[in-house]
């Protein structure tokens, strides 16, 4: 994401959009009320004709509804025009936002958290592709900033009891060409597995793409599975790699959350309690997941007047999943209450 023009005075701000993850921080920081201008297209009626032809335009609507399409990598957002041509009437319109899409945002009030996440989003990140492998199958997924993205899995023919060289070749060879897919943009692999087959496939790909090679870390795991995926992330070793990496981050800030709640620490969850403890101004550190910053706005306009941190905690990966199963919303304490 860049920003080509920012006046925080006026409460506007100008972005181009460089990828997928920009509009799964897009999507964060958009709200209902914001007004978002940007080129689109859109029927327009030629005379009096009752005909109409699809037309670019630059429009500027009142957003109502933002929604993330992952599976075509588009950002809709729907709202009331309030600003465009003159032959285009001022009804709905759902402007769609993609890689290289400029729009600019007005808003009523640009809240800490929200400018916060712009800075994240302008800074390049490692990508990081994620490889569980055994002798059955190979499980490939994408650490982005908007999650862990599962990408595919394939299927080994080998036999568990007859060694065929030839069928173990050709899975090695399938898997080496899936990762040859995505070199260019990614800045890690991480090959892991419980046994020897991870080390025979490194070095494999060794042999036949040494420019491949240097981006390999072997790691273990207990299941060559979407779940050992996951193992890695609750494990840090994801953090280690890339210490810019949201959910890594996210992942390893909730397990020391949860630490504390079994060791009775200095943390507090639930709406409630939370509440409490920022009125009391002993909040060091709100957690909140994505799904309720809208909801619960109010604690994080006060979180920020007493000057505490504000994470908020995606709720697309598996310990984010967790956050929210037990109340969604919580922190960690300057001192205990």
């Amino acid at each position: 994401m860049k920003i080509l023009f920012k006046d925080l005075k006026h409460k506007k701000i100008k972005l181009m959009i460089d990828n997928e993850d920009d509009l799964w921080h897009l999507e964060k920081i958009l709200e209902k009320g914001d007004f978002v201008k940007s080129r689109t297209s859109r029927k327009i009626d030629i005379g009096d004709s009752g005909n109409s032809d699809r037309k670019t335009v630059i429009l500027k609507i009142d957003v109502e509804k933002v929604e993330f399409h992952d599976f075509g990598k588009i950002l809709r957002i729907h709202g009331k025009i309030i600003e465009g041509p003159e032959n285009v009437p001022k009804t709905y319109h759902t402007i769609n936002i993609e890689q290289e899409s400029v729009l600019s945002i007005e808003k009523k009030e640009w809240k800490k958290y929200q400018l916060d996440r712009l800075k994240k989003a302008i800074r390049k990140k490692p990508k990081i592709l994620i490889i569980a492998v055994d002798r059955d199958e190979a499980s490939f997924a994408l650490l982005l900033e908007s999650g862990f993205k599962k990408i595919c899995n394939i299927k080994s023919s080998l036999s568990k009891k007859y060694k065929n060289r030839k069928n173990e070749i050709e899975f090695y060879e399938n898997i080496r060409k899936k990762i040859e897919e995505y070199f260019d943009e990614i800045d890690n692999i991480v090959l892991a597995g419980p046994g020897f087959m991870k080390q025979n496939i490194y070095n494999n790909i060794k042999h036949k793409n040494n420019d491949l090679n240097k981006k390999i870390i072997l790691e273990f795991t207990s299941s060559a599975s979407f779940a050992g995926i996951n193992e890695l992330l609750r494990r840090g070793t994801i953090k280690k790699i890339a210490k810019d990496s949201r959910i890594a981050n996210e992942v390893s800030i909730i397990q020391d959350f949860f630490i504390k709640l079994k060791n009775d620490g200095e943390i507090v969850y639930g709406i409630q309690s939370t509440e409490n403890a920022i009125d009391s101004g002993a909040i060091k550190t709100l957690l909140i997941c994505d799904r309720l910053i809208r909801r619960y706005e109010n604690l994080l306009n006060k979180t920020e007047k007493i000057g505490a941190d504000i994470k908020i905690i995606s709720s697309d990966h598996e310990v984010g999943q967790q956050f929210l199963s037990l109340c969604g919303i919580g922190g960690f304490l300057r001192y205990k209450l």
